[in-house]
């Protein structure tokens, strides 16, 4: 069915990676409400070319065209480069009383073999107050399996404990290797 033509897979329920080429892609709609809003917003011009029903005839998953350049806008623009491989374009965010929502935007720049850990740390003035620290996806895709060019949007939760100190926090964002600790 793919006609030769190369595919990947990700977890749509933690992440999306966004092509610079026109794709295809395959939602299994039941379960992610999420995908196809975001690429609708990311794709002006693309649409849904196909949905699929499941055995009982209710909509099961969908096959999205996205066409034209994507239209990747974080809220917050960032711009930083992490080695020569991949840049941290920026990020959303949102907070909603003890809960941190982080969408965060990475490129691929060039393909590495380097398998990294994504740390989103909230940190007060002397300590490190919560974190999310996980292969991009939560391990649904891997620095490994990224191709030039490609934009991963990732996203990250923090809860802030009751017992946190009051005081002003400060978000860090990165990569790790895991196996060395290195930065």
């Amino acid at each position: 069915g793919l006609a030769g033509r190369a595919a990947s897979s990700f977890d749509g329920r933690r992440g999306l990676v966004v092509s610079p080429a026109h794709a295809a892609y395959g939602i299994v709609t039941r379960d992610d409400p999420q995908s196809m809003p975001r690429l609708a917003k990311l794709f002006e011009r693309g649409r849904v070319v196909e949905t699929i029903s499941d055995w009982t005839g209710k909509p099961y998953a969908s096959i999205y065209r996205a066409e034209g350049t994507p239209h990747v806008v974080p809220q917050k623009i960032v711009g930083a480069r992490l080695g020569d491989a991949i840049e941290l374009i920026g990020y959303d965010g949102a907070r909603g009383g003890s809960r941190i929502a982080l969408t965060l935007y990475w490129r691929s720049i060039v393909e590495t073999r380097e398998d990294l850990t994504v740390f989103v740390h909230l940190t007060g003035a002397t300590r490190l107050i919560v974190q999310d620290d996980a292969r991009p996806g939560h391990g649904a895709y891997p620095t490994p399996r990224w191709k030039p060019g490609q934009v991963i949007i990732d996203e990250y939760r923090l809860s802030i404990p009751n017992d946190a100190p009051k005081g002003a926090y400060q978000i860090e964002i990165g990569m790790y290797n895991l196996e060395t600790g290195a930065r």
